[in-house]
């Protein structure tokens, strides 16, 4: 009750019998109550072997062109989100154009006759940004043509 979030264990089996259930329905061939419901990996093993075998697959331009163009509208609003990230507003100090008063710039002003006593806030290109994607091959990508969602993602 204290790591499991108000989860009772009355609950938790009775969602174990629902994935059973469901597992033995698609069994027999039953389509699943919703074509969104999430289908979880409820295997009996818990241990896989590992990939010790990989083989590049050679880049295909038609392939790649009929999922970006599929794309295109999403590819150039995230383009855009990406875009404004890296912008950032840097502030000029000791100047005599600017949006706000350098505090600190008063009593040089005063003393000194210097005019330099604003702050100026300019736009500034600053990327630092990675993105990785990372595309699972596995056989559970088979399932409700997630590979396929896999490769669409890819394009963006």
């Amino acid at each position: 009750m204290i790591h499991g979030e108000g989860i009772t264990s009355d609950e938790l089996r009775e969602a174990i019998r629902r994935l059973l259930e469901r597992r033995k329905n698609a069994g027999r061939g039953e389509k699943p109550d919703h074509p969104l419901t999430p289908v979880i990996n409820e295997g009996l093993e818990e241990s896989f072997a590992p990939i010790t075998q990989v083989e590049p697959v050679s880049f295909d331009p038609a392939a790649h062109a009929s999922y970006a163009q599929a794309v295109a509208r999403y590819a150039a609003h995230m383009r855009e989100y990406f875009h404004r990230m890296g912008l950032r507003m840097v502030q000029h100090r000791m100047r005599v154009q600017g949006r706000s008063l350098d505090r600190a710039r008063l009593l040089p002003a005063v003393l000194r006759s210097d005019p330099r006593m604003l702050i100026a806030r300019n736009v500034k290109m600053e990327t630092d940004l990675f993105l990785g994607l990372l595309i699972d091959c596995s056989g559970s990508m088979q399932i409700a043509r997630t590979a396929g969602k896999g490769k669409t993602t890819s394009a963006l």
